[in-house]
């Protein structure tokens, strides 16, 4: 596949880490507005989490995050299980979302589990 620029990445790995924050927060966006309860709280938590990671290289800088111990602590999960582990608090949430009480249309959880096998996959196969 082919670099882009000088940092590395290359084009799946551009839209692995931008795609599935973006297509997570509407699936949380969609359980948020349908649910109720507990599903409905947990969705808004993938939500918030869905936002921060988007918000976080654009205003990371502004808003003091590469200094922060939260950052800090990020950062050395991704350097050490890679960016699946960036992925974890919008992945959890969303996840137990659809298994408690209050959920509805469970297509959310479908297109959920197959963007996650699609990711487990890709990371297998090591592209």
């Amino acid at each position: 596949m082919s670099d882009i620029g000088l940092t590395g990445l290359t084009l799946w790995a551009l839209a692995l880490v931008v795609g599935y924050p973006i297509f997570a927060a509407l699936l949380a966006a969609l359980r948020l507005v349908l649910a109720r309860g507990a599903s409905r709280a947990l969705a808004g938590v993938a939500l918030l989490a869905a936002a921060l990671d988007l918000a976080t290289p654009l205003f990371g800088l502004t808003l003091g995050a590469p200094g922060a111990w939260w950052a800090d602590e990020m950062a050395g999960a991704v350097a050490s299980y890679g960016q699946l582990a960036g992925m974890l608090p919008i992945l959890v949430p969303l996840l137990l979302s659809g298994l408690l009480p209050g959920r509805r249309f469970r297509g959310i959880d479908l297109a959920h589990g197959l963007s996650l096998a699609g990711i487990v996959i890709l990371y297998g196969l090591g592209i």
